[in-house]
């Protein structure tokens, strides 16, 4: 059997057409594996299953454009000069997103370069590390509620205070982001409530202490 796939393998693997087949296989499976990794095991607070979709095309592109340039000086110096004119407007405010997107660039280069079992290896080899950080984090970090702080800046906000008054509710705090600009403060905790009437109390009392800002609750899957 395992001769069989071999022979398989070798054929695939034995014309310029067959190889391209080959990788853009892998690198679809691998693409996909790195998408379930990220909606599985990632802490970000961002839509994560739209943004896991993102990830086999960019995957799938890198690897074409790097197999079509990687023999020619010339294709490569007009990708230079194309890719100079795109601009992207959407910002990464999480930096595991931009991680997982190194990732999923790096798998599309190795493929396309035609570093297959190297590629297959490193990226097994990361997932795994992956996987066994969140079993041993998991339980230290057992959080499902984020709290979406953000108000104008005439509001005098004050971050020692936000945080000592959401202490007064919760029984688990940590500040996972905060961005101040010329016209708001903005914070995200990732906090446990003890039932559902502290989550209550803790709402009105940042409304009535900030009666003009906005708090969003998102609860996030816990696996």
């Amino acid at each position: 059997m395992i001769e069989y796939i071999y022979d398989i393998y070798h054929s695939i693997s034995s014309t310029e057409e067959g190889r391209l087949i080959r990788n853009l296989l892998l690198t679809a499976i691998f693409a996909e594996t790195v998408a379930f990794s990220y909606t599985r095991f990632s802490n970000t607070i961002s839509n994560k299953s739209s943004f896991a979709k993102n990830f086999f095309l960019i995957s799938v592109t890198t690897m074409l454009v790097i197999t079509f340039i990687k023999g020619s000086l010339a294709l490569s110096l007009g990708l230079v000069g194309a890719l100079s004119i795109i601009r992207f407007r959407t910002a990464i405010k999480e930096p595991e997103e931009l991680a997982y997107l190194f990732l999923t660039v790096g798998i599309g280069l190795g493929f396309g370069a035609g570093y297959v079992l190297l590629t297959i290896m490193a990226v097994l080899l990361i997932l795994l590390i992956i996987f066994i950080k969140y079993q041993v984090t998991k339980q230290e970090d057992n959080q499902n509620l984020f709290i979406n702080f953000a108000t104008l800046k005439q509001e005098r906000f004050n971050t020692e205070e936000l945080i000592s008054l959401l202490g007064e509710h919760t029984s688990t705090l940590k500040l996972k982001r905060f961005e101040e600009s010329s016209e708001q403060f903005e914070a995200t905790f990732n906090a446990v409530f003890p039932n559902i009437e502290s989550l209550s109390n803790c709402k009105d009392t940042i409304l009535a202490k900030y009666p003009n800002c906005n708090v969003n609750y998102i609860e996030v899957e816990n696996y």
